[in-house]
């Protein structure tokens, strides 16, 4: 079983067997020990390369984005001083699941930001490409992004991520301006 795998049927049972049994900070604080703990102990981490400096600074980069992506359930209402809500538990399994495809795929993680009305949002910015990278997560279980690289606008509304996870232009902007082909770009 991959990693994405593990943690789409993780989410997806902590979901549908606690949603409506445990409070919200025991919901939180059960699938971050659960995160924290599959990961650990999930074989994609067990194999020889986990002894690799790379890989473990890349599972503990994904262990503290997700434990932060999982703390923002817990947020009070007004959190923000503007009657802000917190992000719901559809809202946040959805962007952790999009947020396991790509540390699975190997991708650059997000830096996050939560808005006064329950959204979530990861994005990237890198000021050499003078790109950025922006995907939004609501209750709706779809996502939406915006992608913007020198005078080059795109992006997409209501992305189903059942049935595309992460789509080709997000995996390209990210591969071109952090991954192998970043060298390609700089010597363009």
């Amino acid at each position: 079983m991959n990693t994405y795998s593990t943690y789409n049927s993780l989410i997806s049972k902590s979901v549908t067997s606690r949603f409506l049994t445990e409070s919200r900070q025991d919901f939180a604080f059960n699938l971050e020990s659960s995160v924290i703990s599959q990961s650990l102990s999930n074989s994609y981490y067990n194999n020889a390369t986990f002894n690799n400096d790379s890989t473990r600074v890349k599972t503990s980069e994904f262990d503290k984005v997700s434990t932060e992506l999982v703390s923002y359930q817990d947020l009070a209402f007004d959190w923000d001083g503007y009657d802000g809500i917190a992000p719901d538990y559809t809202t946040v399994a959805l962007a952790f699941n999009f947020l396991s495809e790509l540390h699975a795929q190997n991708l650059k993680l997000p830096k996050l930001m939560v808005s006064g009305s329950g959204d979530i949002c990861f994005y990237w910015k890198d000021k050499y490409t003078n790109s950025y990278l922006e995907v939004q997560f609501d209750s709706s279980n779809k996502y939406s992004y915006f992608l913007e690289r020198d005078v080059n606008v795109s992006g997409k509304d209501d992305v189903d991520f059942h049935e595309v996870s992460i789509t080709e232009d997000i995996c390209h902007f990210l591969n071109l301006a952090f991954g192998n082909d970043y060298d390609y770009l700089m010597a363009a």
